[in-house]
C-alpha cells in the first residue's frame, strides 16, 4: 500500500513546491500524510540510488533553488512578502510561536501568561 502511495504521490509532491508550496502544504494538496513524505525523504537520504533517493534529490534541489542569496536574506520584506509570511504562519497555527520565522532579532520577549494577567 505505501509503495502505491509513493508511486502516486511523489511526483505530485515534487510538483507542488515548484508552485511555491512547502513540503507540508504539498503533502496536504496531494492527500498524502506529512509523515509519509518525511519518511520518504529519510529513506532517500539513506539510499540515494533508490527511487526515494531521486525523490529526496528533487526536493533538495527545489529547496536550494528557493533559497535567497546571502545578501538578500536579511533585507526588509516588501508588503507582498510580509503578507505571505504572516498568512502562512497564521494558517499554520500559533503566530506567537512562529514569530521567529519572520527573523526579527529585536522583537520584545513574550511575558509568561501569569505576568500578563497581573498587568
Amino acid at each position: 500500500m505505501s509503495q502505491d502511495r509513493f508511486e502516486n504521490g511523489a511526483d505530485s509532491v515534487v510538483e507542488a513546491p515548484e508552485a511555491g508550496a512547502t513540503v507540508t502544504e504539498a503533502a496536504e494538496q496531494v492527500g498524502v500524510g506529512e509523515r509519509s513524505v518525511y519518511r520518504w525523504l529519510a529513506r532517500g537520504r539513506q539510499r540515494p540510488e533508490s527511487r526515494y533517493g531521486r525523490f529526496a534529490a528533487a526536493i533538495h534541489a527545489l529547496r536550494a533553488a528557493r533559497q535567497l542569496p546571502p545578501a538578500q536574506r536579511w533585507a526588509r520584506l516588501d508588503e507582498r512578502e510580509l503578507v505571505l509570511v504572516v498568512s502562512r504562519v497564521a494558517r499554520a497555527g500559533n503566530v506567537q510561536r512562529r514569530y521567529a520565522s519572520v527573523g526579527s532579532s529585536s522583537r520584545p520577549k513574550a511575558r509568561p501568561a501569569a505576568e500578563q494577567t497581573r498587568s
